[in-house]
């Protein structure tokens, strides 16, 4: 198991989710290409549980139109001490 956090299910669903991609289609492939953009780095072999986990967060973002997390998920990372991760330019 690769233990994603919440926060990086989260943004890897979106991600998913801003590129189209079906949400009953997300393989590991899917979910390592979105690690690679988001910066992500993946200790050990994806669960299905995770990959689950994706998937409902993509059907979610694209039901809401693909609006990305934003003020619950920096209260959530804040709340623990993290880093909210900056856009790169």
């Amino acid at each position: 198991m690769s233990n994603l956090t919440t926060p990086q299910i989260h943004a890897i669903g979106d991600w998913c989710a801003e590129r189209g991609i079906l949400p009953q289609r997300i393989d590991a492939a899917d979910i390592k290409a979105a690690c690679a953009s988001l910066g992500i780095f993946l200790v050990g072999a994806l669960s299905q549980y995770e990959v689950e986990a994706i998937s409902d967060v993509c059907e979610d973002a694209a039901a809401r139109g693909h609006e990305p997390l934003t003020v619950r998920a920096r209260n959530f990372l804040l709340n623990r001490g993290e880093a909210w991760p900056q856009k790169r330019m």
